[in-house]
Formats: C-alpha cells, sequence, structure tokens
C-alpha cells in the first residue's frame, strides 16, 4: 500500500487542476471546484497549513482519485 502524501491545500489545488477541475470560487473558507463531468465540489480552505491525512483521503474518495495517482501527480510538481 503506498503512504499517503501530506501537502498544504495550495498544491492539493494543483493537483486538482492537473487533473481538469476548475476553481470557481475561492472566497472565504471555502473553494468551489467544478469536476470534468460538471459536478461541484466543495472543500475548505486551509491556506498554507499541511492539511491531514484523513481529510487528503476523504478528497480523494470525493474525487474519484486513487493514492497512486495522487502521488504520481505530486512528483511530476
Amino acid at each position: 500500500m503506498t503512504k499517503l502524501r501530506v501537502v498544504p491545500f495550495r498544491v492539493l489545488k494543483r493537483v486538482l487542476e492537473k487533473e481538469g477541475f476548475i476553481c470557481t470560487s475561492s472566497r472565504g473558507s471555502h473553494f468551489k471546484f467544478e469536476r470534468p463531468d460538471g459536478h461541484i465540489i466543495v472543500l475548505p480552505n486551509h491556506g498554507s497549513e499541511p492539511l491531514g491525512r484523513g481529510l487528503i483521503r476523504e478528497i480523494l474518495n470525493q474525487i474519484g482519485m486513487d493514492v497512486e495517482s495522487y502521488n504520481r501527480i505530486l512528483d511530476k510538481l
């Protein structure tokens, strides 16, 4: 099993953008992303604080990405 890497939200935002997600709103405490299939997901904004593994895993489950793909994209950034 691949270990989940902890990153700040701004890095996770870049991962989402590489996967085709479009940030439609970044005001306040939440970000809204439009998925490639048109659905909207809302994620909490934690600024430059590292996100916990549980929250990253929840976000990856919500967007349908596995840990290996996530780590592969992080390596390319």
